[in-house]
């Protein structure tokens, strides 16, 4: 477990491999629409990703949009059409002003076009109709062509036509593994994921047969485990057990609220002992303070004494040279 790929999405390739099957891209002449669908975190839009990376080179335009329910939901159908418009054709400055001129748009710059147009969380079909003014979708675009739909609701697809659906399935059991662990003991030298894999073996099995394939959870565990002792392992587990019912995103998430409420906790009290460590560092600053004061007053005493002391040389040195002087004259007489 010491060389675990940094590098590369955990059971990607041969679901990238399925789908590219689906779009028969050696068929340059015919517009092919297939749809993605599976639960909500299974990898749907990753795995529509990976593959648009891979191909999207292929073709003359080109498009993801990522959200389509949001943009919907926010500026309606034109909002989408502005999307495809200007990610295809890289126009900037649209001057569309409703749904008509945008289908308009989408049917007269694209229908001769060899496009790869991925259409990520369509909930509702609507959004499809609206997008190309209630036209085929397969008729605004070129030959060669290829629509990826994205979509929770496979009726949604089947409704549209969209005869080939592939289903994300949850990982296997040893690509689970892979992704947890990566996770779980990523910035870890050798030694030390050597010894978590001994000793949290059990635990972390049970928590991917809670998980059940799910990328999302099994993601978001693998981070909140990491660094973490075994105590902490075995605490989300049991709140697993305890919700085993539930959706566990949501376990989850209760779970990093519950570790964020401890870590105010943990910042709070951490915060009163920095004050009260602030306000006795405040007592020791006042009495060097004081002490300073206090020496610079004596200070300034023996200065005093000393500056006395000098003068009083002076004027005895004074003395001193006049008798040497007068000594002096006697002598030279």
């Amino acid at each position: 477990m010491s060389r675990l790929p940094k590098d590369e999405l955990v059971g990607i390739e041969f679901r990238v491999k399925e789908l590219t099957n689906l779009l028969h891209l050696e068929s340059v002449n015919d517009v092919r629409v297939i749809g993605i669908s599976g639960r909500d975190g299974i990898g749907k839009t990753t795995l529509a990703r990976a593959l648009y990376e891979r191909i999207s080179h292929q073709y003359d335009f080109r498009c993801f949009i990522d959200d389509m329910s949001n943009i919907y939901g926010d500026t309606g159908s034109l909002g989408v059409q502005k999307q495809l418009i200007s990610q295809s054709l890289n126009e900037k400055n649209l001057k569309i002003f409703n749904a008509i001129d945008g289908a308009y748009w989408v049917w007269n710059r694209l229908h001769k076009a060899r496009a790869l147009i991925v259409l990520d969380n369509v909930d509702k079909g609507e959004q499809l109709k609206l997008l190309t003014g209630n036209r085929d979708i397969r008729t605004c675009i070129g030959g060669g062509s290829r629509i990826i739909i994205i979509s929770r609701d496979e009726l949604i697809l089947k409704t549209h036509g969209v005869k080939d659906v592939y289903e994300v399935l949850p990982l296997s059991r040893n690509s689970a593994a892979l992704l947890f662990y990566r996770n779980a003991f990523k910035d870890e030298d050798e030694d030390e994921v050597h010894y978590k894999f001994e000793n949290y073996l059990e635990v972390a099995r049970e928590l991917l047969s809670h998980a059940e394939g799910h990328p999302v959870a099994i993601e978001l565990m693998g981070s909140f485990l990491c660094g973490q002792d075994v105590s902490q392992w075995r605490r989300l587990l049991d709140n697993l057990r305890r919700e085993k019912r539930g959706n566990i995103i949501d376990v989850l998430s209760r779970y990093c609220d519950e570790l964020e409420e401890e870590g105010k906790g943990i910042f709070l009290d951490f915060r009163r002992r920095f004050n009260r460590l602030k306000d006795e560092r405040k007592e020791i600053f006042l009495d060097i303070s004081r002490c300073f004061d206090q020496l610079e007053e004596e200070g300034k005493e023996i200065f005093r004494d000393i500056s006395t002391c000098f003068d009083r040389l002076e004027e005895e040195g004074k003395e001193i040279f006049l008798d040497i002087k007068s000594l002096f004259k006697k002598i030279t007489k």
